[in-house]
């Protein structure tokens, strides 16, 4: 078990002689994953007066597509530059001089095998998400269909509302809460099992994506709750950054950041920099 206000203290020190650097590649990151995000985002009208049934499909599918490459560019650009930001923050926690440029680390070294990685990360966390939603969503249209309701040719205003109350009255709809707790709790298990993966293949980009898991999964036995309880000592800092329209989070979060760097060196054995008081926050 790791003591969060020693980790936090290790962060302090590591920023009291680079904040300014770390605050720029954690931007670099936030701005260039804004746009990645932003690129596949796809705006459809709420406003609906009479779609077919082909229409409505149609729609499905190209969301299903834009939610696919999403997902796609994210596994392949967005998490290799997290992988990046995190070998700068390893560098600069172990007392060198990391250059910015080590954000694009993951591009330069085993980028197949780091892609691979977080693929198998994500797959797991995202897997035990939708597999339940997808049986609960099959159930659903199975117990609505034995009530009788047929599905209309075509879709407007008046037949969307009759097939809603239809929903919220099924037996599926009522277990829906109690059901979306059962899915969460696996998967924030999952979360925090594989939270380290990105600073593991930061520091090994030649390790494979089972080793990674593997590894990750052993580090944070014993340590998921304390890591849970690390996130939340954040959320006074993140709430006045709120508050400040924003602008405070610009400045907190390189301190989050550079607190699971020395996280992972405390969990793997690895902590070599020792804390000063010179950086308070």
């Amino acid at each position: 078990m790791f003591n969060r206000k020693v980790l936090k203290d290790r962060a302090k020190s590591v920023l009291a002689t680079s904040y300014w650097p770390t605050l720029a590649i954690v931007l670099v990151y936030y701005a260039a994953s804004t746009i990645i995000a932003n690129f596949f985002t796809l705006n459809i009208s709420s406003t609906i007066t009479l779609y077919s049934t082909s229409t409505v499909i149609l729609y499905a599918g190209i969301i299903l597509i834009r939610i696919l490459m999403s997902f796609a560019a994210t596994i392949l650009l967005t998490y290799p530059l997290l992988v990046g930001v995190n070998k700068y923050l390893l560098e600069q926690a172990k007392g060198t001089s990391p250059q910015i440029s080590e954000i694009l680390y993951a591009f330069r070294s085993n980028y197949s095998k780091i892609v691979c990685t977080v693929l198998a990360k994500q797959l797991v966390i995202t897997l035990l998400i939708l597999l339940p939603m997808l049986a609960l969503g099959i159930l659903s249209v199975y117990l609505l269909l034995k009530t009788g309701y047929t599905l209309p040719t075509e879709f407007n205003t008046a037949q969307l509302e009759r097939l809603s109350v239809h929903l919220t009255e099924s037996p599926a709809f009522m277990l829906l809460p109690l059901f979306t707790i059962l899915i969460t709790i696996p998967a924030l298990i999952k979360v925090y099992d594989y939270y380290l993966v990105e600073y593991i293949i930061a520091e090994d980009s030649d390790i494979s994506w089972r080793e990674a898991l593997r590894k990750s999964k052993n580090m944070m036995k014993g340590n998921r709750f304390a890591t849970f309880v690390l996130g939340l000592s954040f959320i006074g800092w993140t709430m006045l950054g709120v508050f400040l329209c924003g602008i405070g989070s610009v400045f907190v979060i390189p301190y989050i950041f550079a607190t699971d760097a020395q996280l992972y060196l405390e969990l793997s054995g690895k902590t070599t920099y020792e804390p000063r008081n010179d950086f308070e926050f």
